[in-house]
């Protein structure tokens, strides 16, 4: 609104009207308000670019996916409202001298109550969206990867949804499965205490505090014994509590890496394509020898893939989805013969 002051008073001036005509009388005379038509201006310029083809649109398509990731919401991020102020509602306590929900603000003071601005031309459209009764419905948004799977930011509570968001960020990870083990009910090495995604989150309180809460919302709830031979209540406050079952592989696109095995030996790639009947076409990654990071050998809970440094290969290969089983004989029991590709975690690489 600010911005369109001299167009409005020129507007005024033009129809007859003192300056210091109110808002809701000047905006009767028009069928929407001077913001409300540039955000309207900006989506047909955004459909037009999606449309368009070539490198615009791969473009505008990948800004898209990045501020899905940055809100780090399942619902097509464009349809939701995560910037908008909730201090107007007095939803938000904590937040003092709040300027994010005035008319005409500038928005230089971020509302701690919202996600907050990620810097790009999209983004300020969203924000626009958040704060306004526009909305724009359609998009893919970001799909769980399991049966049962959830994103973080919907199971913790309201005071500690930023928090989490940003740490999300950080560790590239955003839903309860990637925090699990591939059996769907334990929780992976890195996720434990003092482990690898509490250094990529932040040093000191800031990623123990954050694995502290994602920890509680996302474990199985269960029991364990003790040292003491106690019996210990263990996922009390989970609010994803059941294990994760079979993989989606609709999904299978929005893996960060595939990894499958040839004759035993771990492969890493990137997909390039969605799961077809049997395969799923891959960009590979080979090992490459080299001085690790100091860093990477700190601890136990440092995976075999991040000891490992990798760079991405020009060739693509197909890798085989199904499972095919042979039955072993001298254990009476069926094996994996070839097939199978679950996802791996950008982090736990490093390219």
């Amino acid at each position: 609104r600010k911005i369109c002051q001299p167009l409005r008073r020129a507007f005024l001036q033009k129809m007859g009207l003192p300056p210091g005509t109110a808002a809701a009388a000047a905006d009767s005379f028009v069928w929407m308000a001077e913001q409300d038509e540039l955000a309207t201006e900006r989506v047909l310029m955004l459909m037009r670019l999606l449309g368009g083809g070539g490198v615009p649109a791969r473009a505008v398509g990948g800004a898209v996916r990045e501020l899905q990731r940055y809100v780090g919401c399942g619902d097509p991020v464009l349809e939701t409202k995560h910037m908008r102020c909730k201090c107007a509602k007095e939803e938000w306590t904590s937040c003092t001298g709040c300027t994010e929900a005035k008319q005409g603000s500038t928005g230089k003071k971020r509302c701690e109550s919202t996600c907050g601005w990620n810097g790009t031309w999209l983004g300020m459209l969203y924000r626009h969206f958040s704060n306004s009764r526009l909305s724009l419905e359609g998009g893919r948004g970001m799909p769980t990867l399991r049966k049962g799977d959830r994103f973080l930011v919907d199971l913790v509570e309201a005071d500690e949804v930023e928090m989490v968001r940003e740490g999300c960020r950080a560790a590239e990870v955003w839903r309860v499965s990637e925090l699990r083990s591939l059996d769907g009910t334990g929780l992976r090495e890195a996720v434990k205490p003092n482990g690898a995604l509490e250094r990529l989150v932040g040093k000191g309180k800031t990623g123990k505090l954050w694995g502290e809460v994602v920890r509680r919302v996302a474990q199985v709830r269960g029991g364990r014994v003790d040292v003491m031979g106690r019996r210990v209540r263990t996922g009390a406050g989970s609010r994803c509590s059941k294990p994760l079952g079979a993989w989606e592989r609709p999904a299978v696109s929005d893996w960060s890496l595939a990894a499958w095995t040839v004759e035993g030996v771990v492969m890493l790639g990137i997909p390039q394509s969605g799961p077809g009947s049997n395969h799923v076409e891959c960009r590979q990654l080979a090992r490459v020898g080299g001085q690790l990071p100091k860093w990477m050998n700190r601890g136990p809970s440092q995976s075999g893939l991040r000891r490992q440094l990798w760079k991405v290969e020009e060739a693509t290969v197909e890798v085989q989805m199904t499972l095919d089983r042979v039955w072993d004989t001298s254990a009476e029991r069926w094996r994996v013969g070839k097939g199978g590709v679950w996802p791996v975690e950008a982090s736990c690489v490093v390219v």
